[in-house]
């Protein structure tokens, strides 16, 4: 699935974290405090299985990518409706990998991703265990 970043993201898209929904997995890393604006990777669309072939087919090695494949055990699922309703938001942000990439991201940027404010925006995503 392609995201045109350019087009407006309907609120029931869904919204797939790698890693699940806690609170370590949501803080910001530093290379995405760095990132403009700041925020946390995703993908927009189809189902949390997609979302993780997908991240398989792209890091294929499991020796070398093993961060990424323990990741892919457990993914959390929203809308984008959840989280504008938790007081972030999500853009389209493609990537030569992954063409329906997006970001979280928060109004007043890094400062937005302290713990209460992740709380909340963790309690909007459903996890599954693969």
């Amino acid at each position: 699935m392609e995201i045109e970043p350019s087009q407006p993201l309907s609120e029931d898209l869904a919204v797939h974290r790698i890693g699940g929904k806690s609170l370590a997995n949501l803080q910001l890393k530093e290379k995405e405090k760095k990132l403009d604006p700041p925020g946390i990777s995703i993908h927009l669309g189809g189902t949390p299985e997609e979302t993780v072939a997908h991240y398989l087919d792209a890091y294929p090695d499991p020796v070398r990518y093993s961060n990424i494949h323990e990741l892919a055990k457990r993914v959390a699922t929203a809308t984008v409706k959840a989280i504008r309703a938790a007081g972030f938001d999500v853009l389209p942000v493609r990537t030569t990998k992954f063409p329906n990439h997006g970001r979280i991201i928060h109004p007043q940027g890094v400062p937005g991703f302290e713990e209460p404010k992740l709380q909340k925006l963790a309690r909007m995503f459903e996890e599954l265990e693969l």
